[in-house]
This record gives C-alpha cells, sequence and structure tokens, in this order.
C-alpha cells in the first residue's frame, strides 16, 4: 500500500508525462504512461482514505475511454479494409467516410462516460484530502470532453491537465481524516 507522498510523487509523473501528448513520436506513450501512473496514485490514495469507490471510478471512467477509442478504429479500420479488399469503389469511400463520422461520435460518447466516472472519483479525492484542485480539474475533463465535438474542448482539456498537475503536488503528506 502507497501513501499519500507517493501518490503524490506518482500521480504529479503522471500528469506530466500525459500533459506531453502533443509531441511526436513520444507523446502517445508517455500519454499512456502517464495514464498508467495515473491509475496506480489513483489506488494509493482510495488505500489511505479508505474509500474503494474512488479507485472503481476513475478506473472504470479510464476504461471507458480507452473502449471508445478501440471501437472507434476497430470501426475505420474494418471499414478501410473492406473497402480496399472490394477495390475502393464509389459507395466504399461513402461508407469510409460515414464509419469516421461514426466512430467520432461513439468515441466521444464514450470519453464523456468516462469524464463522468472520472469526475465522480476526483471529486471524492478532493473531499477526503481537501484538494479543491481535483475537483476543479475533473470539472474541466467534463467540459473539456463535452466541447470537443466543436473543438473547443482541445483547449479545455490542457487546462484540466495542468490543474490535474498541480492537485497531485498539493496532496498533504497524510490525510486530514478518514472516512469509512
Amino acid at each position: 500500500m502507497g501513501s499519500l507522498r507517493e501518490a503524490k510523487l506518482i500521480g504529479g509523473l503522471g500528469a506530466l508525462l500525459s500533459l506531453l501528448d502533443f509531441l511526436p513520436h513520444v507523446g502517445i506513450p508517455f500519454s499512456v504512461l502517464g495514464g498508467l501512473l495515473t491509475i496506480v496514485a489513483v489506488k494509493y490514495i482510495a488505500d489511505e482514505v479508505r474509500d474503494y469507490t474512488v479507485f472503481r471510478d476513475v478506473l472504470i471512467g479510464v476504461i471507458a475511454k480507452v473502449l471508445g477509442v478501440v471501437v472507434a478504429l476497430a470501426l475505420v479500420v474494418g471499414t478501410a479494409i473492406n473497402a480496399i479488399f472490394k477495390g475502393f469503389k464509389g459507395m466504399d469511400l461513402i461508407a469510409l467516410l460515414v464509419s469516421m463520422a461514426v466512430a467520432v461520435i461513439v468515441t466521444w460518447v464514450f470519453l464523456i462516460v468516462g469524464s463522468v466516472y472520472v469526475k465522480k472519483g476526483y471529486d471524492k479525492i478532493s473531499r477526503h484530502t481537501g484538494v479543491g484542485l481535483f475537483g476543479t480539474a475533473a470539472t474541466l475533463y467534463l467540459l473539456g470532453s463535452i466541447l470537443l465535438i466543436l473543438l473547443v474542448g482541445a483547449l479545455v482539456i490542457p487546462i484540466a491537465k495542468i490543474l490535474e498537475l498541480a492537485a497531485y503536488l498539493s496532496l498533504p503528506g497524510e490525510v486530514r481524516s478518514r472516512t469509512p
């Protein structure tokens, strides 16, 4: 079982790595590693505050986001492979464009669902630790996810990531009060 100090270090590093997702070639691996480190930090926090719904909610949120990307990729790749084997006729191009549009919508919906669960978990962390930045970051993640379809969310989500980093670095050395 990790302590809040370890969660601060691991979560801070994870949040920092996830901020680097825009870098060419290394951005996606850094973001994935950052996400994994953040999940470990949330597990440590959940253990410290003895509220295992914190970890469950965040884990469900992350799984929903990943699942959305996987479903969207499968949809687009499947349609593209089908079109390639058929020789790319006019209808295949339309099918590919439709599948890409559906993939965007599916990813967006899963991202919103995932953000709702992450918000639930981060709001609980905020209550248990007294670090209000967790709740603020989670709200901005959710808002950014909703606005992503309009591309405005692409500006909001990096702000949420910065606040998430600040939240982890603001964790106290120990829990204020433990609630069973």
